[in-house]
């Protein structure tokens, strides 16, 4: 039988090989090796969707698509020659390759760097383009790539209705829709948005956006036109057309009730979408998003619909049904602001005024709720009268739960009226106080007595156009920090800054930089890579500004420069093999030693849905990217990672080790295609490969998190978490490292709640034993004075001697010197790292700070400097500043 088939087999082979078949089969190889290289370059290895590109090129050499692809390919490594030849060899097999036609238009526009000649030529030759031939699918695509690249949405918009008019496939459609979504998105004018609205859903009707449409129609009309009547008449519309859509139901009746409109109505839609959520919609789940997450998520989805329901019958003054509905909610929302003032009140209404208070209680602990401070105060008040004193009222709250706080000082510091992004703590005259810079640009002295005084003219610190952050750092090692400015912004070069050492600083940038950085600059952190004693520096850059060039996430190449000794630096990319085929947008930059080879490595934070890196020191001057290998880079799907904003090294669960804690923008909408934050465990040797364990930690998910700080701000001996969120009305989150690998959220009881944060950083400015928070912010700067405990602490300046000055780099060990049995073994072994740098762009203090928690005994400290020297002190007394010299 098997020798049957395989005669069969072979005959049918000859027969196709003497009827030509042999060219059959080479375009089959091509394009296998076509797909194959498709897959590659989907997930960015381009060296291999390379090589397969060619392969289908040498089985078919008028393979279009092969050479499309490799146009593609081309323009994505910025080889614009290369990609140019591509795209025209692919017309000269066939003119009507029309994909091709996009592909040569974005090569002249980046390649001119944007001129206006170029686009209004481009312009001009897509007018032509189409008006010289039938109008088919593939020429109308091209046309609307051709616009958008131009960024001319009008003429985008036209074209979109045309090609809809065609019956184009899925993913046309889908590429389309995604594209007017968002540009409905960014559209700020309501009354346009509405319309861009109404143009959407006419053209988009089953697109998987068709939910978020109607969802900000129903918002706008309730919130920014106050228009109850149309609000209604959307609702309607929106119910009629899809009566059995889950999220049409819920909307609805969320917006109702807010507008306190047809709460009869509201009760029913909201009833709806419960039956509707026990038997989901599939088609629902964000594309790409794990089932097993997705139905997570959907409980706590299952929580909000009942609280929404529950506040609807509170409203219609059905209260029997609003408790069980709002317990029914509590049973999925441990933390909700909403929830828990809605409950509130009803506690209040039922003369339950102590179960009251613990609600409100709950809801600010769970997030920002003006609504829940005011109930809480007033009853507070009567409650715990014989209580109250002009302390905040979280403060009562935190000490009945043992959390440290915080006061705020920002007005009494001098520091109101101050506006930044990014800040850097340092001591830049030398008399043992930290002092700030903020946004590489403005100097504010530490006076010594919890002041600050802008110093920023006397110090001869002239404006710095486009500034946005400043890092620290002493690069000819005299004893006197200097620091490096990175800006962004048309026109802005970051700048480089020697410190005189009688209090001002010159201007050194053209004489330390053969060509100064003009690149729009996320980040900057200063690391010693070889080791020779002086700090090097690491620039994370970022994308072209949009209106220079296709599209967004042009990403812009970073640059390792080397410290030559004589203040001057070198570009040294190539040399020290910092090079990545694609740029990557840079938002942050990490020094750490990972590996615990006494080579500092370094991470980068990658927005745009970019990997990150993890440049792996080699320890000879070169440097390997090992993000993937190590499991740092983040998660891919179909090519995409995470919006990665900011990262912090610190050992968090104490095994001597850095683990990392990487922040990530991400919009639910796009959950299936970007990465939550990361908390990443560093599992040690030998391979020193990362485990993600966010799940479980207790750290919720937050969509805008941006700058991460891993600092023990409680001296308990455990790292807690701070980070900030950007955007209006996103909050900042402290969590409270409890010693088993998990956190507590304690933000609001410690009174660190920021909105529209981005930068942070923390010092002991008061040189109190406890370190301080101070959080950048567009919105005005806050300063948070640390309240303090009765924990133990010790904190260590080091001084390198062949390392460099203020020890960047350098690894120091806390160990009691005694055998404590009532000692945590959390706090047995502590680690930090002197850093030049940590987030996107900030900088803690220099002084590496340890909490010791109700250990009094004696300590024993060890420095390993980056020269390699170790430094020892044993039985050393704590709750002092030690000064540790190479």
């Amino acid at each position: 039988m098997v020798k049957k088939l395989y005669l069969i087999l072979l005959l049918i082979y000859l027969s196709f090989s003497l009827s030509g078949c042999i060219p059959f089969i080479k375009s089959y190889r091509s394009y296998k090796a076509l797909q194959d290289g498709r897959t590659y370059a989907k997930k960015r290895h381009y060296e291999r969707a390379k090589v397969y590109f060619e392969k289908a090129l040498e089985h078919n050499p008028q393979n279009i698509n092969a050479w499309i692809s490799l146009g593609n390919l081309y323009f994505t490594i910025e080889d614009y020659e290369s990609s140019r030849h591509a795209f025209q060899t692919a017309l000269q097999y066939d003119n009507e390759a029309y994909n091709a036609y996009p592909g040569l238009w974005m090569v002249r526009l980046e390649e001119s760097g944007y001129k206006h000649d170029v686009r209004e030529e481009i312009k001009r030759e897509i007018k032509d383009f189409l008006s010289s031939g039938r109008k088919t699918l593939d020429r109308l695509m091209a046309a609307y790539y051709g616009q958008h690249f131009l960024h001319d949405n009008k003429e985008a918009i036209v074209l979109s209705e045309e090609i809809m008019s065609l019956r184009p496939d899925d993913e046309i459609i889908s590429t389309l829709a995604n594209e007017s979504f968002e540009d409905m998105l960014i559209e700020k004018d309501v009354e346009k948005r509405l319309n861009k609205i109404e143009v959407f859903q006419s053209l988009f009707p089953m697109s998987k956006e068709r939910n978020m449409a109607y969802t900000l129609r129903l918002k706008l009309c309730a919130e920014d036109l106050k228009n109850t009547e149309l609000l209604y008449e959307y609702g309607e519309d929106w119910i009629m057309h899809d009566p059995d859509n889950r999220m049409a139901n819920f909307y609805v009746g969320y917006f109702y009730t807010d507008a306190d409109i047809h709460l009869d109505k509201a009760v029913l839609y909201l009833k709806k979408a419960l039956t509707l959520i026990e038997d989901p919609d599939p088609d629902d789940k964000p594309e790409y998003y794990p089932e097993s997450e997705w139905y997570e998520d959907l409980k706590i989805t299952r929580g909000i619909y009942y609280d929404t329901l529950g506040w609807a019958y509170y409203k219609s003054m059905r209260y029997t049904e609003a408790e069980w509905a709002y317990k029914k909610a509590a049973k999925h929302l441990k933390f909700d602001p909403k929830l828990y003032y809605h409950l509130g009140l009803l506690l209040e209404k039922k003369d339950d005024i102590g179960g009251a208070i613990n609600s409100y209680v709950q809801s600010l602990k769970s997030g920002e709720n003006k609504e829940s401070e005011e109930r809480l105060k007033e009853l507070f008040d009567n409650y715990y009268r014989n209580h109250r004193d002009e302390e905040p009222l979280n403060n009562f709250f935190a000490n009945r739960e043992g959390v440290t706080t915080f006061t705020e000082v920002t007005e009494a510091a001098g520091l109101s009226s101050v506006k930044a992004t990014r800040l850097s703590w340092g001591d830049f005259n030398n008399d043992g106080f930290e002092d700030i810079l903020f946004n590489g640009a403005r100097l504010f002295n530490n006076n010594g007595n919890g002041t600050f005084i802008d110093k920023t003219k006397d110090a001869g610190i002239t404006e710095i156009s486009g500034a946005n952050g400043g890092v620290w750092g002493d690069i000819d090692n005299d004893g006197d920090l200097d620091f490096y400015t990175f800006a962004s912004g048309k026109g802005t070069t970051d700048m480089l800054w020697e410190n005189k050492g009688d209090g001002t600083f010159n201007n050194i940038t053209m004489t330390a930089l053969k060509e100064p950085e003009v690149y729009p600059t996320e980040a900057a952190a200063w690391g010693d890579y070889d080791n020779d004693g002086f700090i090097d520096l690491y620039i994370a850059n970022y994308e072209k500004p949009l209106l220079s060039t296709i599209e967004r996430a042009i990403c812009l190449k970073d640059y390792l420069f080397h410290n030559n000794g004589d203040n001057t630096f070198s570009e040294v990319n190539s040399i020290a093999g910092v090079i990545s085929l694609e740029n990557m947008c840079g938002r942050g930059v990490n020094w750490g030693d990972y590996n615990n080879d006494g080579n500092p490595d370094i991470y980068v934070a990658n927005y745009r849905l970019d990997p990150n890196f993890l440049w792996r020191n080699n320890g000879n001057g070169t440097f390997t990217n090992v993000a993937e290998e190590t499991g740092v880079e983040g998660h891919e799907e179909e090519g995409y990672y995470g919006h990665s904003i900011g990262a912090e090294w610190g050992d968090y669960d104490n095994d001597g080790d850095l683990d990392l804690f990487v922040s990530n923008l991400a919009h639910p909408r796009y959950i299936g295609l970007s990465d939550k934050s990361m908390l990443l465990e560093n599992l040690g040797p030998p391979d020193f490969i990362f485990k993600d364990r966010f799940k479980g930690s207790g750290i919720r998910f937050e969509e805008t998190s941006a700058d991460p700080s891993l600092i023990d701000y409680d001296n308990d001996g455990i790292l807690d978490l701070y980070f900030t969120s950007t955007y209006k009305e996103e909050i900042s989150f402290l969590y409270k490292g409890i010693g088993d690998g998990t956190f507590t959220d304690v933000t609001w009881l410690a009174g660190v709640r920021v909105g529209n944060g981005w930068g942070n950083a923390f010092a002991d400015y008061d040189r109190d034993g406890d370190i301080d928070l101070l959080v950048a912010s567009s919105d005005g700067v806050r300063l948070f004075r640390n309240d303090g405990n009765n924990h133990h602490w010790i904190h260590l300046k080091v001084i390198g001697g062949e390392s460099n000055h203020p020890g960047i780099g350098t690894r120091v060990t806390v160990v009691p010197s005694e055998n404590d049995k009532t000692l945590s073994p959390f706090i047995n072994k502590q680690i930090r790292e002197v850093q030049g740098g940590k987030g996107s762009g900030s900088q803690h203090s220099l002084t590496t700070e340890f909490g010791l928690g109700i250990y009094d005994g004696t300590i024993d400290i060890e420095a390993r400097f980056p020269s390699g020297k170790i430094k020892t002190l044993e039985n050393v007394k704590t709750n002092r500043l030690i000064i540790i010299e190479e």
